[in-house]
């Protein structure tokens, strides 16, 4: 992967803001990880930035399945009820926590 970033733009630190896969490369599409666990059981309770662990920790055995890690990661969107200050800025660091920088990151909430 290369990634592009330009301070024409927006950025979010330690993610890009553009990334291009190199024809012939395997690409994996992934969606729909939750704070729900395989029993549909929702982990983190109400809190928010426990249940975004709890969906990144999925996302992480999803990439171990594949033989893959974060650094193999294009493109990462969250969708967040509940969004607020605290949560934007403590999203990002989760996600770095759990291995997660350098991909294009949009998080909407």
């Amino acid at each position: 992967m290369k990634t592009t970033d330009t301070d024409k733009i927006m950025s979010l630190g330690k993610f890009s803001q553009m990334v291009t896969i190199p024809a012939g490369s395997a690409v994996t599409v992934m969606s729909g990880q939750t704070a729900l666990s395989t029993d549909y059981a929702i982990q983190g309770g109400d809190d928010v930035l426990e249940q975004a662990r709890y969906a990144l920790q999925s996302i992480k055995l999803a990439l171990d399945a594949i033989e893959a890690d974060f650094s193999k990661v294009a493109k990462l969107k969250c969708y967040v009820v509940g969004m607020n200050g605290d949560v934007a800025v403590q999203l990002p660091r989760i996600i770095e926590e759990h291995g997660g920088t350098g991909f294009a990151l949009t998080v909407i909430g």
